[in-house]
């Protein structure tokens, strides 16, 4: 079991890592909610780690996580600053206050 144990951690190092660039992302994005690199970027890590979060069993960082691209896959007319901001919060709550898994 001592694999398992190893990947866990790599999914969770990894996981991390793409989180860190989730926040920064969200937080550029409160300012400029129709930043398309920026949107790119969050969508790419944010689908990294929906992924980690299925194999790390995290639901709750896997469905918030989805409710992230989900936002950001609408028209920008939809998407607002204060919206982001939530989305922000939730996610930080969800990632630093619960931990990866």
């Amino acid at each position: 079991m001592a694999g398992v144990s190893s990947y866990r951690r790599l999914f969770r190092i990894e996981t991390e890592v793409r989180a860190v660039m989730i926040v920064s992302s969200l937080k550029k994005l409160v300012s400029d909610p129709s930043n398309k690199g920026e949107i790119e970027a969050l969508l790419n890590n944010a689908d990294v780690v929906i992924g980690d979060a299925k194999f790390l069993g995290n639901k709750a960082l896997e469905e918030n996580t989805k409710v992230i691209t989900s936002t950001f896959k609408k028209p920008k007319e939809q998407r607002t600053s204060s919206e982001i901001n939530l989305l922000l919060n939730r996610f930080t709550e969800i990632v630093w206050g619960d931990g990866f898994g």
